[in-house]
């Protein structure tokens, strides 16, 4: 897994602008940024332990896509993303923007990353119900990796302390 993680991490240096846009991310919202590292490392182990390590350059590009996908929340003012207590009807609408922003820059710097990885960060809050965002997607229309990225996202959010985890739904 070490050496996966350190190849995901080089092919992305190799994406012009995607490296200095996920460190600005570090920047802009330190908790957004941890939380995509521990994404990344989830799922990336279930992917693995979903589709085998056969397809090891399909990991890599796979694990750009789980460590950027909230890569759309560094247009979103920290006052939001930081705020104590129930977001706004307003700002829960900023925070929704985030998964569409993320792939329209991701595939504007990308410079050739997948159909999969760029789905996972445009998906990863879409439910299974319908419920989700940024489309309303629902089962078999979310991708598999949009998929598992959902799953390891509430297990995330269930084993953070609740000092660091921030609100995001009114």
């Amino acid at each position: 897994m070490a050496n996966t993680t350190v190849e995901a991490i080089n092919k992305l240096m190799d994406k012009p602008g995607a490296i200095e846009s996920f460190f600005q991310l570090a920047v802009h919202d330190y908790y957004t940024y941890t939380h995509s590292v521990h994404v990344y490392i989830y799922s990336s182990m279930l992917t693995r332990e979903i589709i085998g390590d056969e397809n090891e350059a399909l990991l890599k590009e796979l694990g750009v896509g789980f460590l950027l996908h909230d890569i759309g929340k560094k247009g979103i003012s920290p006052e939001i993303l930081n705020k104590k207590g129930k977001l706004d009807d307003d700002e829960w609408e900023e925070i929704k923007k985030h998964p569409a922003t993320g792939y329209d820059l991701l595939t504007e710097i990308s410079g050739g990353l997948t159909e999969e990885v760029t789905q996972i960060v445009l998906q990863h809050h879409e439910k299974i119900d319908g419920s989700g965002y940024p489309k309303g997607l629902k089962e078999i229309d979310i991708g598999r990796f949009g998929r598992i990225y959902c799953i390891v996202d509430v297990y995330d959010a269930l084993t953070q302390s609740a000092l660091t985890r921030k609100p995001c739904r009114k």
